[in-house]
């Protein structure tokens, strides 16, 4: 009898530490897991302007990029970067920094001698343009990807970020021409290496105006700019 009731001793003990070292483990768990959703709910949304060309002195692209730097839209980080406008040069730029940074959305702006802000829907596989870049080099009718499709398209939402800017009172449109400088190879060469790399990323071009300014006739203020871009990215947000 005092041996059955040693052994049940016995038994009742390495029950207790048992669960004890079970429950240990489990909340370890818990907590690696934990950290793990939060380090995966947070998104990164990469700005991308253009440095200074020609008339475009300051270039209002890479002003609005500057102000958007390390801040936080609906609770997303936003990290911004100024490529030069150079040939090739740009497209490596963002592609260096979609490595680094493994951005959610990454949307490009460029400036242009129009009035309202333009949300591009598809990257033409073309360069041309009798200006030359920031290295004086110049293309004419080249193909960005000599293996690539003629077009790529942006999957960013165009429409809602058309409707919602719109509801704010600030000139917009989706247009189907970004030209053939380097904002359209931006455009192309950044969707392009999506593709290829298979990777879940939107991504897209808006052009903004010149500032009121540069051009008193058709410019924008820097603040309406920025707002446009600010909407573009809650919208993109929404959808992810």
């Amino acid at each position: 009898m005092r041996l059955k009731r040693i052994i049940t001793l016995l038994c009742f003990s390495i029950l207790i530490i048992g669960s004890s070292i079970i429950s240990g483990v489990s909340f370890e768990n818990n907590i690696n897991t934990s950290n793990k959703y939060i380090y995966q709910t947070g998104k990164t949304v990469l700005i991308t302007g253009f440095e200074s060309w020609a008339i475009y002195s300051p270039n209002p692209s890479q002003l609005i990029a500057e102000n958007l730097s390390n801040i936080e839209i609906n609770g997303a980080e936003i990290v911004s970067i100024i490529v030069p406008v150079i040939w090739g040069e740009a497209v490596d730029f963002i592609t260096q920094a979609i490595i680094d940074y493994e951005p959610d959305i990454v949307i490009s702006i460029g400036t242009g001698m129009i009035n309202s802000i333009h949300v591009e829907k598809i990257g033409k596989n073309i360069k041309s343009c009798r200006e030359p870049d920031n290295e004086g080099r110049i293309f004419l009718l080249r193909r960005i990807d000599p293996r690539g499709p003629f077009l790529r398209f942006s999957n960013l939402p165009i429409k809602n970020i058309v409707l919602d800017i719109n509801k704010a009172g600030i000139p917009v449109e989706s247009t189907y021409n970004a030209g053939s400088f380097i904002c359209n190879e931006v455009l192309y060469g950044v969707l392009n290496y999506i593709v290829r790399n298979d990777l879940s990323i939107y991504s897209g071009f808006i052009h903004v105006p010149l500032l009121y300014t540069q051009d008193p006739e058709n410019g924008m203020d820097l603040e309406t700019m920025m707002e446009a871009l600010e909407i573009a990215i809650s919208v993109c947000l929404e959808k992810l």
